[in-house]
């Protein structure tokens, strides 16, 4: 007597699938979110690089505070002054070469994003991190020139465990302002790309995220010790 082979009915392979498929969706989020936890690991590993460079450059410079841009002819930008200083590994970027790369990468920021009719090199000068205006500018809301700079010294700083440095920022969509290469409330929002948090350092080199972005708008961003690193 023949026995009987074991076959899977059309249900039972139905019931198989739709199982299978519940326990992917519940473990679809979970894998989403243990990626986003390990791509702000390694933003904030980043950050933790730029926090040793800008020691460096105070260091080197007689403890003054660095400036975001108003640097050499060719340099221009803090991030390319730390590259050149050998502060920050290279390669230099350039509009030759815009896509942000290394320590100057979040990884979450990975689409080609731009704002309206700027160029990709135009909207991040490629960098996916910003840095405080006020560590080296007057306590003005005017736009930035070389002129308005103002050298500080990191021992003066108030309140360095809170005093911004370098942190994510992001294409803003409020003010329609493009990022460019600072963190300032009134016209460069932060990066929040890490769960709706933002990642940052602080001048004590200590490496931080935040929900909120404090003062967002505010012309009198210069008045807190979250941007200002002394007395205003």
């Amino acid at each position: 007597m023949k026995k009987s082979k074991s076959r899977f009915t059309l249900i039972e392979l139905l019931v198989v699938i739709a199982i299978i498929a519940i326990l992917a969706a519940m473990l679809l989020p979970a894998l989403q979110k243990a990626r986003d936890r390990a791509k702000s690991a390694q933003c904030m590993s980043n950050l933790k690089t730029h926090g040793f460079a800008v020691t460096s450059y105070c260091d080197t410079f007689s403890d003054f505070l660095p400036t975001t841009n108003f640097y050499a002819s060719g340099i221009s930008f803090w991030h390319n002054a730390f590259i050149e200083l050998k502060q920050l590994p290279g390669p230099r970027p350039d509009s030759a070469r815009p896509i942000p790369r290394g320590v100057l990468a979040c990884p979450a920021e990975g689409g080609q994003r731009t704002w309206t009719t700027y160029t990709y090199w135009n909207t991040w000068k490629g960098a996916h991190y910003g840095m405080n205006r006020y560590l080296r500018h007057k306590y003005i809301g005017n736009p930035s020139t070389w002129e308005r700079t103002e050298p500080r010294k990191r021992s003066a700083a108030r309140t360095p465990s809170v005093t911004f440095t370098i942190g994510d920022k992001g294409v803003d969509t409020l003010t329609k302002v493009a990022p460019q290469v600072e963190l300032r409330a009134n016209d460069y929002v932060m990066g929040r790309r890490h769960s709706d948090k933002w990642n940052y350092t602080c001048l004590d080199g200590s490496v931080k995220n935040m929900g909120n972005y404090p003062l967002a708008g505010n012309y009198w961003d210069y008045g807190n010790f979250l941007y200002a690193p002394t007395q205003w």
